[in-house]
Parts: structure tokens; C-alpha cells; sequence
């Protein structure tokens, strides 16, 4: 009789893994009473009796790169050992996608490696969307699934928590969106961050408004005109587009402006906002000098500088709304920049004969060759040739461009541009 008591205790309080300590939990099932059925693909897991009970919480993270957290904390009770495979089960049984995965300990954190056979890279198709967590595509579900693992096992276990694949190889992807790999030697910090990381940026100059702008190398480093006036800036992922464009009248806010859904009127005299063109079905982020005078600091000035981002989906309107917000794009006038300007090819030869030694590029038994004047991002560059001298024949191997403004650029030959050079 004793034990009888004991037993139903225990079923009164014993919780299963993976459900919500709110959420009501049948008691244990009469022998003669058939047990729910779980779904095939995403099994709870079994929690055996083991010791003393133990609560552990599981964090959704909804955040997708949002400067804003975005999450949601489920716990449960249960006397099985809380380990990284439990912490994954329940993630996978929660949400019904596959986070599969092998974990190890060492002494900066722990190292998830992620299977095959994972939601991450299965995709959207190869698990189930339970309520809840539905997600409009891939790069959703994947920021979801990283940011969720990487929450629960850092509240649980502390420390760092590494990425990769392939055991032991950086995270890479043939698709998500802005970035295509997570490496394996620094730790995760989330999507924000990850997303955040816009750095070193790019450089047009408009030059008949002497307007300059910084922006992401998210997209290219040389923009076509278009008929309207803007110059647009294809994205390197092919999934969206800059356009930068001056209005010399500028008379519709963008509070008025009946594609903006939300707007943000900073201190600096510019707004940021997002929206949509209904009748196209596209996703839009802005930015306005709305108050030139006051972005510039020139009482005379009359010019309106803008920047629209076009994007694939309404939450990557929000991050670049973000990303805009946290000043990834910038305008300055360019005669704001008179003192740093430089003339000579030899002025420009120098900085890059600088930045390769930093880069550990060795000049020893190699030479520079001046191969003239060309035009990048609408500025003025010169271009040098690097390589060896060989029986006094030089062989050009690598091909640099120095903007008039000190920005050195190196030669892809494989994308045909110009990119930073870092």
C-alpha cells in the first residue's frame, strides 16, 4: 500500500521532458488506457527516474536578426541527467524540426556539430511546422534554429558555444541570407550580431552633387545608373538591391508616404522606415536626409539624399530598417573631405605599398607597376600592377586600385570587381 502512495505521488508530480511546466501533463497511463501518440518524425524524448528532479528551460529565439530580442522560455521538470542531446530532443519536439546534432565540451565552451540530416540543412520540407513555429523560408527557420540552440545551451551549460559541421568544419550554407557561413573558431552570438557585421563598408561618391555615401558590402561595389536617376546596387546574394538617389524638392514625408509601414525620425535630421509596395508585392527599407541642414550642417544646403534597399521578404525589410537605424548607410559631402585629399600617383603608391606590408604582403624581389587612372564607385582610382621582375621582364600577378581618398581596393578576377582590401 505504501508503495502504491509513493507511485501515485510521483505521478502526480513528475512532468515529462519537453512540455511546459503551465502546460497541463497527463498523469501516468492505467495499463488498461492507450497512451497519446506522438508524432513519428519528432519523438518526446524518454525521461527514466533517476534521482533527484531536475528543471531545465528550452529558449526560442524569434529575434532574426532583429536589434530587439524576440523570445520565449518553456521549462520542464525531469530526474533524467540534462544534457546537450536531451536539451536538442526537446528542442526538436517542441518545435517539430530536426536539431540534430553532437555535442562536445572543451575548455572555452562547448562545440555543436550539426548532422546532415538536420532541419538547419534538410530544410523547411524535410521536418514538421508545428503551431507556433511556422516560418515563411529557410533563413528564417535557420536563424531560428541557431539562435535557439545557441540560447539554451548557453543558459544551460555557460560558456561559449561553437558552431560546425562535418566534425568540425565552419558552418557553410548554399544559401542564407545575408551570410553564407558561421565560422568554427569564435563563438556564436546571434543573428543580431552576426547580421550586424556589415563592416568594412563601401564607398560611392556621387560626384556631380559631391554627396559621398558608405555602405554594406552586402552588395556591389560599382552601381548602374538607372532611368530615373538612381543608381541602384545589386545584393550579392541576389536578393536584394540598394538604390541611392538626390531629390533636389523634397516636400512628402515619409510619415505620408503610403508604402511606409513604420518610420523613425533621428536626431541626426534623417528617418528611417520601412514598408511595402503592395502593387508590386516588394519589401522595402529606407533612409531620408529629411533635414539636410541639419544631417550636413550647411544652412544652404538644399539636396535630399535617400536610399531605398529592396528586400525578399517583410523580415528582412525589418532587419535592414535596423541596420539602417544603426547607421550602415552614410552620407557626408564629399568637400568635407578637401584635407585628406591626395593628387599624385606616387601619394597612392605609397598608401598601398603600406597596407600590403600590414596585410604581410612582402615587396622584397617584387615591384608596383603604375598601370594608369580608372573609375570606381564614381571616384577617381589608380591602379597598380603587383609582381616580379624577371630577366627585366615584369609579370603582373595581382592588380590593386587606391581611391583619391586613401581606399585601397584589391582585384577579384573571378567576380571581375573591385572589393575592400582588408
Amino acid at each position: 500500500m505504501k508503495k502504491a502512495i509513493l507511485a501515485l505521488i510521483f505521478s502526480l508530480i513528475l512532468l515529462s521532458a519537453c512540455k511546459a511546466s503551465d502546460t497541463p501533463v497527463p498523469e501516468e497511463t492505467p495499463a488498461n488506457t492507450q497512451a497519446p501518440v506522438e508524432s513519428e518524425e519528432t519523438p518526446e524524448p524518454k525521461v527514466l527516474i533517476g534521482g533527484d528532479m531536475r528543471t531545465a528551460t528550452l529558449i526560442f529565439d524569434f529575434t532574426g536578426g532583429l536589434l530587439e530580442e524576440s523570445l520565449r522560455e518553456e521549462s520542464f521538470n525531469t530526474f533524467e541527467e540534462i544534457t546537450p542531446k536531451l536539451l536538442a530532443e526537446c528542442l526538436s519536439w517542441w518545435s517539430g524540426l530536426k536539431f540534430d546534432v553532437t555535442a562536445s565540451f572543451d575548455d572555452y565552451g562547448i562545440i555543436v556539430d550539426w548532422a546532415p540530416s538536420s532541419s538547419l540543412f534538410a530544410g523547411l520540407d524535410s521536418a514538421e511546422q508545428k503551431e507556433g513555429f511556422v516560418f515563411a523560408d529557410n533563413d528564417a527557420m535557420r536563424w531560428f534554429m541557431l539562435d535557439s540552440l545557441w540560447r539554451t545551451f548557453s543558459s544551460e551549460f555557460g560558456g561559449e558555444v561553437f558552431f560546425t559541421m562535418n566534425g568540425g568544419e565552419p558552418l557553410v550554407f548554399e544559401e542564407l541570407y545575408p551570410v553564407l557561413a558561421i565560422p568554427s573558431d569564435t563563438g556564436y552570438q546571434g543573428s543580431a550580431a552576426c547580421l550586424q557585421e556589415l563592416t568594412p563598408q563601401r564607398h560611392y561618391l556621387d560626384a556631380s552633387n559631391l554627396i559621398g555615401m558608405y555602405y554594406p558590402e552586402d552588395f556591389t561595389s560599382k552601381g548602374s545608373p538607372s532611368s530615373d536617376g538612381s543608381v541602384k546596387f545589386e545584393g550579392i546574394s541576389a536578393m536584394s538591391s540598394l538604390y541611392y538617389w538626390m531629390e533636389e524638392d523634397f516636400e512628402e514625408h515619409p510619415e505620408n508616404d503610403h508604402f511606409v509601414k513604420e518610420y523613425k525620425e533621428k536626431d541626426d535630421g534623417s528617418t528611417v522606415a520601412w514598408g511595402q509596395d503592395e502593387e508590386y508585392g516588394i519589401y522595402l527599407a529606407y533612409i531620408w536626409v529629411v533635414d539636410p541642414e541639419l544631417y550636413f550642417g550647411f544652412e544652404s544646403a538644399d539636396w535630399h539624399a535617400a536610399v531605398m534597399i529592396e528586400c525578399p521578404s517583410e523580415e528582412y525589410a525589418k532587419i535592414w530598417y535596423e541596420n539602417l537605424d544603426a547607421e550602415v548607410v552614410k552620407f557626408y559631402t564629399a568637400d568635407g573631405l578637401d584635407d585628406s585629399y591626395f593628387r599624385t600617383a606616387d601619394e597612392a603608391m605609397e598608401i598601398l605599398s603600406k597596407k600590403m606590408a600590414e596585410s604581410g604582403i612582402k615587396l622584397e624581389g617584387a615591384a608596383l607597376a603604375d598601370y594608369g587612372e580608372d573609375e570606381l564607385n564614381g571616384l577617381k582610382v589608380y591602379i597598380f600592377a603587383y609582381g616580379k621582375n624577371d630577366s627585366d621582364k615584369f609579370t603582373a600577378e595581382e592588380f590593386f586600385g587606391v581611391s583619391v581618398y586613401g581606399e585601397v581596393y584589391r582585384y577579384d578576377q573571378i567576380s571581375n570587381e573591385y572589393s575592400a582590401f582588408k
